[in-house]
């Protein structure tokens, strides 16, 4: 996580892909992490669609090694894309 996701800028800021307060440590215990540059962190914390996107890209890498029962479990629902 040395650059951005997004655009490969820098510096990074850590992100939990399922944030918020049930979500936050769930995501770092599962590695859900993603750098952003602080233009993309800004716009997962005000785009509800662009949060989605990280959303999405957290569950494809949990569901690598786990299965959507797991995820929902854990996330308590499904993110659907």
């Amino acid at each position: 996580m040395q650059e951005c996701y997004f655009c490969g800028g820098r510096p990074v800021e850590i992100h939990e892909c399922f944030h918020g307060t049930a979500n936050r440590q769930k995501s770092i215990k599962n590695g859900l992490c993603i750098g952003l540059c602080r233009m993309h962190h800004r716009a997962v914390h005000n785009d509800h669609s662009f949060d989605l996107v990280v959303k999405r890209l957290g569950k494809e890498a949990f569901l690598r090694n786990h299965t959507e029962e797991e995820f929902i479990a854990i996330f308590g629902r499904a993110y659907e894309t």
